[in-house]
């Protein structure tokens, strides 16, 4: 997540299935910053769907629909200056796209 009134990024980690739930925090966060350059903050990990989801994945479900729930990890949403939710990406998506950073150069 984006804070275009700042720049900074937040990474949400996700609860999705096996492959997270043998990694504490730390390790997430660890991989990461190895794997991806990572060096923005993470949050706790989090339910993302369900009854049990993190209130914002419920909150982004009811205001903008189904396509802000990840399938998979690296789903990123992009939140405009007045909170609301513009676009979401999909994990095969690269944070450097030029669809991304057209769009938020366009927000800006």
């Amino acid at each position: 997540m984006i804070d275009l009134k700042t720049g900074h990024m937040l990474g949400l980690s996700a609860q999705l299935g096996a492959i997270v739930s043998n990694l504490d925090e730390k390790d997430v966060k660890n991989f990461c910053e190895l794997t991806f350059g990572v060096n923005f903050p993470m949050t706790s990990i989090t339910a993302v769907r369900g009854t049990d989801a993190h209130p914002f994945y419920k909150w982004a479900k009811v205001t903008y629909g189904n396509k802000t729930i990840p399938k998979w990890n690296f789903h990123k949403l992009l939140i405009n200056k007045e909170g609301k939710i513009v676009e979401t990406y999909s994990s095969t998506t690269k944070p450097t796209s030029e669809k991304v950073i057209t769009k938020i150069e366009n927000l800006l």
